[in-house]
Parts: structure tokens; sequence; C-alpha cells
């Protein structure tokens, strides 16, 4: 949790920089807001792995915070980028990618809570449950990619060299590989899987981050 609020913190540390013409109370209420959203999204997803210790309560909660999140997200999605002032659109459109990946954090995190769910209820152990969640990484981390990639060729028509934008991309696309290359032995199935992702996701973002 204190790492990631460093991370976060350094990372909005670059985005006033690069604003830094930009800045005002709507700026930085803006982006305390997102901190404030994205800390409850890393609360609830370091709570899901440990379904098997959890209460009738406990699971209710969890649920009904999975539901709260959701309708923050896609509310604060539209907010920022149906709402964007004239004279505001980079900074919202910053703002508004990081609520899209937000929600689809949020999304791996409640498939994960029921992959987990389902293998605490079975009488044998599931094998597969760690390739599907295996799978669930990739896929996230490829979306999350692709967002990013996709914003940033938004940006670019708006500013010359968003600098901010590229440790994000470049995390995204260091955890995606890793990801990908977390277990030595693989299925037919996976190989094709991995096989794709590599040629629609992986070397294409090479080929347009590439001067």
């Amino acid at each position: 949790m204190m790492s990631r609020s460093w991370h976060a913190l350094f990372d909005i540390c670059i985005v006033f920089v690069f604003f830094q013409d930009e800045l005002a109370a709507s700026f930085i209420f803006l982006f305390a807001t997102l901190l404030f959203v994205r800390a409850f999204h890393w609360l609830i997803e370091g709570r899901i792995d440990f379904p098997s210790v959890m209460s009738i309560l406990t699971s209710l909660f969890l649920k009904a915070i999975f539901i709260i999140l959701s309708l923050a997200d896609l509310y604060l999605i539209k907010s920022t980028y149906w709402k964007m002032p004239v004279n505001e659109e980079s900074i919202h459109l910053a703002v508004g990618i990081e609520y899209c990946v937000l929600l689809v954090g949020l999304i791996s995190t409640l498939i994960r809570y029921v992959l987990h769910t389902i293998d605490s209820h079975r009488e044998t152990p599931w094998d597969k449950k760690t390739m599907y969640l295996l799978y669930v990484d990739i896929f996230v981390e490829m979306l999350r990619l692709l967002l990013y990639i996709d914003f940033t060729l938004l940006m670019w028509t708006l500013h010359p060299f968003p600098l901010f934008v590229v440790r994000p991309v470049y995390l995204s696309l260091r955890s995606l590989k890793k990801s990908i290359k977390v277990n030595s032995v693989f299925s037919c199935e996976y190989k094709l899987f991995c096989f794709i992702v590599y040629t629609y996701c992986i070397i294409p973002t090479c080929i347009i981050l590439l001067p």
C-alpha cells in the first residue's frame, strides 16, 4: 500500500510538472479525488486473495464495495469526459484515462474474487485456477496497455511530447511481458494465446513507440 502510494505520488508530481502552466484549484481537486478513489481500489484488491477466511458479512460487504466502486468509476469517467472545459482538455483526458484503468483493474479484481471463491468452495484442489488467473492478468495488462497507447496517441495531438505517459506505458508493457513469462511450462492453448498477445499487442506497441 505504501509503495503504491509513493509511486502514485511520483506519477502525480510528473503530471504536475507537465501541466505546470495549467495548475488551478480544479486541477488539484481532480487528482486528489483520483488518489482517494484509487486507494479504495488498492484496499479491495489486496483483500480478495483470502476468500477462505471471509465471513458471510465480509463477502456481502465486498460485493457492495464492488458495486459502489464500479458506479463511482463510471460516473467519474462520464463527468470527466463529458464536462471538459475548453482550456482544460488535456487535464481531463489525463484524469479520465486513469479512471478507465481503475475500472479495468476493478473488473480484474472481481474476476479473481469469483475464481478464488469457486476454489474455496471446492472439495478438491482446482488445478486450473492458476492458469485462469494468469489469463486474467494477461488480458487485463493487454487492455491497460492498449488504453495507454490510445491515450498517448490522443495526447500527442495536443502536446509535442507527453513525457508523463512514458512511464505508465513502459510499466504496462513490462507487466504484460512478465505475466506471459511467469510460467515455464505452457499448454498448447497458452502458447497460442501468448502468440496472439505478442503479435497483436507487444510488437505493434514497440513499432508505435519507436521513433
